[in-house]
């Protein structure tokens, strides 16, 4: 992995130049990764109900 390419990258991180890509980049990703997480929770919470529900009949 450690090529030319990677060393540039990381003297660039080192000047600080890529940070705040990086970060915006991180911050999206986790963004989209609580909203798909929250997602999940309200399916498993409905089909949870609707098991119940079934049960109950």
């Amino acid at each position: 992995m450690r090529g030319p390419t990677w060393d540039y990258l990381h003297n660039l991180l080192r000047a600080g130049l890529i940070p705040s890509v990086h970060q915006n980049m991180h911050q999206s990703i986790k963004a989209s990764f609580t909203c798909w997480l929250e997602l999940v929770k309200s399916r498993s919470m409905t089909d949870k109900r609707q098991n119940a529900g079934r049960h109950l009949l």
